[in-house]
């Protein structure tokens, strides 16, 4: 109805476009069927909009998820990048939101190096935001200590991830189910550094965590991996 009352090209097509392309990704779990719509609204955005515009910034995000969930990596990347060169200056809301959903794709592509940059970007804007009492804060590190430990940098991954547990327990309280991230990453990283035996306490805390929150008979990857 909006089309065929102010035409193809309207401006105010490009926001419901940008919801149908939400909706689909986000409720529906079908990134193939959500990409023309975003692909859409982004194309009518930045015909009648300025160059830095955080709606626009928003969609790329979006659009990059749903290329990453068709497994179209170097379109996300591509996407995700012109996306940051939008975001406006000082618009550090929109970049920390930015810059964590390019950090979620960074990690499902496996581009460490990337996302050891990014995740530390993230944690810097969390912590200017909101400060040290907010589990974003703390997420935020977890990852990037992921990210040392896949590149191999050992030392420096248990060194954020020991700081990323104790903090977040700090910020949240020692029962709540963000202590998994932190634990879980922990116990992996020191897997990955040839340490079984020291990974096991933070493996079956982040199960034990996992247990508590959610039904038991439901399939876990921390119990895969302590196994």
């Amino acid at each position: 109805r909006i089309e065929a009352l102010y035409g193809s090209d309207s401006l105010k097509l490009a926001y419901p476009l940008k919801l149908l392309g939400s909706l689909l990704m986000e409720a529906r779990s079908r990134p193939a069927d959500a990409i023309a719509p975003l692909e859409r609204s982004i194309e009518i955005r930045r015909k009648q909009s300025f160059d830095r515009d955080a709606r626009l910034a928003i969609s790329f995000a979006m659009l990059g998820e749903a290329y990453a969930g068709v497994n179209r990596y170097a379109d996300a990347k591509q996407v995700l990048d012109d996306g940051e060169r939008v975001i406006p200056p000082d618009d550090d809301a929109t970049l920390f939101y930015f810059l964590f959903r390019r950090l979620a794709f960074e990690q499902q592509a496996e581009y460490w190096v990337a996302a050891e940059a990014d995740a530390r970007r993230v944690f810097e804007l969390s912590r200017k935001l909101y400060g040290d009492k907010v589990s974003y804060t703390w997420q935020a590190a977890a990852i990037r200590g992921h990210a040392l430990a896949s590149l191999g940098r050992h030392a420096e991954a248990e060194a954020v991830l020991v700081e990323a547990r104790e903090r977040m327990r700090a910020a949240v309280g020692d029962d709540a189910y963000d202590n998994f991230l932190p634990a879980s990453l922990l116990g992996i990283a020191r897997l990955f550094a040839g340490r079984p035996q020291d990974a096991l306490e933070p493996l079956r805390s982040a199960l034990a965590i996992t247990e508590s929150a959610f039904d038991k008979g439901e399939i876990n990857l921390v119990q895969l991996v302590a196994t």
